[in-house]
């Protein structure tokens, strides 16, 4: 009788306990997708200041054949490349410094009004991107939870903060 009643109160707490794990979990996919973002935004910045020329971050996309090219969407993983982003999209194997893999299923990157992120942009000689730019990691799930995302100034300083962009169009 005892070990019945000990399995109910347990029962009871993983019941009650379920709802927050998942919520935890899923916070902590979007952080660790936002930390990819910042890893990348690290690299560029510092390979820009030290090969003292551009270096991009662009959406990684596939041609017909292995060519990579800056087309799509950040969800499907981004390229670290030497020099500004080409007119044609089309990838050179020689100006590439790294690819990211694509986003955890179930979760997409976004603008802060909550667009897909599609624009590529760069990091010149002087660690500076010459623009504000926030990428936030969203729940295709829960799109109204509060996301990570990756905040950029103009000077090139880059941060991640927590419920910062929308994940959701309006």
């Amino acid at each position: 009788m005892e070990l019945l009643i000990v399995v109910a109160v347990l029962a009871t707490l993983l019941a009650l306990a379920a709802p927050s794990m998942y919520s935890l979990l899923q916070t902590a996919r979007m952080r660790s997708e936002a930390a990819k973002l910042l890893d990348a935004v690290q690299l560029a910045r510092s390979e820009a200041a030290s090969r003292q020329q551009p270096v991009s971050l662009c959406p990684a996309g596939e041609d017909a054949g292995p060519v990579l090219t800056c087309a799509g969407s950040y969800t499907g993983g981004w390229l670290v490349i030497d020099g500004l982003p080409p007119a044609d999209g089309r990838v050179q194997a020689d100006s590439l410094l790294r690819r990211y893999p694509p986003v955890a299923t179930g979760y997409r990157i976004a603008t802060s009004q909550g667009r897909d992120a599609v624009a590529p942009f760069s990091y010149y000689p002087d660690g500076a991107t010459r623009r504000n730019l926030t990428l936030s990691v969203c729940s295709l799930a829960e799109p109204e939870a509060p996301g990570w995302s990756l905040v950029v100034n103009r000077a090139g300083r880059a941060r991640v903060a927590r419920d910062w962009g929308r994940c959701h169009a309006s």
